[in-house]
């Protein structure tokens, strides 16, 4: 393996879709919210709440043209908190940044991706930290390192985050992820092409479910 660094017509959603998307495992039991299916003047409303925000950070840094803009910080969907990260490192470069984007070539495909930074964290810990604090709103750092509870709590929220990862992307090297058909990430992209990008993510499993299905 060699690393580098540096939608069709809108279908309606059924509710088998939605909890594909929206489900995710934690400690063994399958957690379903009450499902809020796309519509468009749904969508179309968060857009123009984007389209806003965009306006007023090139307002206030008139001179960051090449700057990206990120999701709105209070995100709980796990491909924007990735996104926001990946537009972090974008923005303010840095090796002690705790992911980066990367090309890798995977049977001789050269496929787009991220890495997590070995060399600035823990993955697992890290990993941990970031779903307690986004998807749990907890503060793992804050807890007493040594405590059983506390390192029970770790183990937990790190496996919840590999499962997400794992439902989204290939894992294609240790702490190596690359995208399916469609970026989560493109350098220099814009915010509300990102948004209609993430949107159309499609979850591992349905990927399969549809490259056999046009096998067929």
């Amino acid at each position: 393996m060699a690393v580098r660094s540096d939608q069709g017509e809108e279908k309606k959603r059924t509710l088998e879709d939605w909890e594909e998307d929206q489900s995710e495992i934690d400690g063994g039991i399958l957690h379903v919210a009450s499902p809020v299916f796309w519509q468009d003047e749904t969508y179309e409303a968060e857009k123009a709440e984007l389209e806003e925000d965009v306006l007023k950070q090139e307002e206030d840094h008139p001179q960051g043209i090449a700057k990206m803009t990120p999701f709105p910080a209070d995100q709980t969907d796990w491909k924007k908190i990735l996104y926001n990260l990946l537009v972090e490192n974008h923005n303010e470069p840095s090796d002690q940044n705790p992911i980066y984007p990367l090309e890798v070539e995977v049977e001789g495909t050269l496929r787009s991706g991220f890495a997590i930074n070995t060399k600035s964290c823990d993955p697992k810990k890290f990993l941990a930290e970031l779903y307690a604090a986004r998807k749990r709103q907890g503060a793992l750092k804050d807890l007493d390192p040594v405590a059983p509870a506390t390192q029970a709590l770790y183990t937990h929220y790190s496996r919840a985050a590999d499962q997400l990862m794992s439902k989204y992307f290939d894992r294609v090297g240790k702490h190596v992820y690359a995208y399916g058909d469609t970026p989560l990430f493109i350098p220099g992209g814009e915010l509300l092409e990102a948004a209609d990008r993430i949107k159309g993510i499609e979850t591992k499993s349905r990927r399969k479910k549809r490259a056999k299905n046009t096998s067929m």
